[in-house]
């Protein structure tokens, strides 16, 4: 097992670390700023930085689990 998804398998994380779940799409955004991004408080920056006009661009989580399945996550519509 592996630590990133291509075909919609299983992946394997570390209990306990705060990983962040985001489209794929923005990979090459993130890797641009991450010169410029403050380590102390990653996903703040990279919210505030990356997608400074996205109410939450990503989601934090934090397994209990070292299996984590893909179908777990649910995309939430936000009417405004």
């Amino acid at each position: 097992m592996k630590n990133i998804s291509l075909n919609g398998e299983p992946i394997e994380l570390s209990v306990t670390i705060k990983y962040i779940v985001i489209d794929a799409l923005y990979i090459n955004a993130i890797s641009a700023e991450l010169a410029h991004l403050q380590r102390d408080d990653i996903f703040d920056e990279i919210r505030n930085i990356v997608f400074p006009y996205a109410y939450n661009p990503f989601a934090e989580y934090i397994p209990e689990e070292k299996v984590f399945n893909l179908d777990q996550i649910k995309r939430l519509i936000m009417i405004r």
